[in-house]
C-alpha cells in the first residue's frame, strides 16, 4: 500500500520505515510551491556571532557586537551588546536595525550623530527665558514665622 508504514524484518535495527511518497500538507509548502520548509543555512545569515556591527537604537547609531543569532518565524534575530554600555542595554533586534561595520557606514553614523547634536542644541531654551522652580507648600529654611 502506498503512503503506509511497512514493518521491517527482525534482523533490521529499525522497527518501522516510512514510505517516501507521503503526501505533503499545507504546512510543508511555501506559498503553494511544492518545496519543503527548512531552516536557512548558516551561510545565508547576514551577520555572525562575534561580529561588530552598527545598530540603530531610537534615533542614534551605536557600535555593537552580535552575541547570539536566531532564526524564528522566517526572520533573522540578533542579540546585540552595545559596546561601552552595560549589559542591561543588550537586546534582540531584527535585521532592519543593523548595518555592517564599514568605513562608509561609520561615516553615516558620525553624520547622523552630529546632526542629532545640532538639533538638540538648537532646541535648548535660553537661560534668560527659563522659569524658576517654584516649590509649593514648603517653607524655605530661612523663612520664619513672625509672631
Amino acid at each position: 500500500m502506498r503512503g503506509s508504514k511497512t514493518v521491517v524484518s527482525d534482523t533490521d535495527s529499525s522497527a518501522t520505515q516510512s514510505d517516501s511518497s507521503a503526501t505533503k500538507t499545507d504546512s510543508d509548502m511555501i506559498d503553494g510551491e511544492d518545496e519543503e520548509v527548512s531552516a536557512p543555512s548558516p551561510d545565508s545569515c547576514p551577520f555572525s556571532e562575534g561580529e561588530k556591527v552598527l545598530a540603530f537604537h531610537e534615533t542614534q547609531i551605536y557600535e555593537a557586537k552580535v552575541t547570539k543569532v536566531d532564526f524564528k518565524m522566517n526572520e533573522w534575530r540578533f542579540y546585540v551588546h552595545y559596546l561601552g554600555w552595560s549589559k542591561n542595554w543588550d537586546e534582540w533586534v531584527h535585521l532592519d536595525r543593523l548595518m555592517k561595520n564599514t568605513d562608509e557606514n561609520v561615516r553615516k553614523q558620525e553624520q547622523l550623530n552630529a546632526n542629532q547634536r545640532t538639533h538638540k542644541n538648537a532646541k535648548l531654551p535660553r537661560t534668560s527665558q527659563t522659569k524658576q522652580k517654584v516649590s509649593r507648600g514648603k517653607k524655605r529654611k530661612n523663612d520664619s514665622v513672625i509672631k
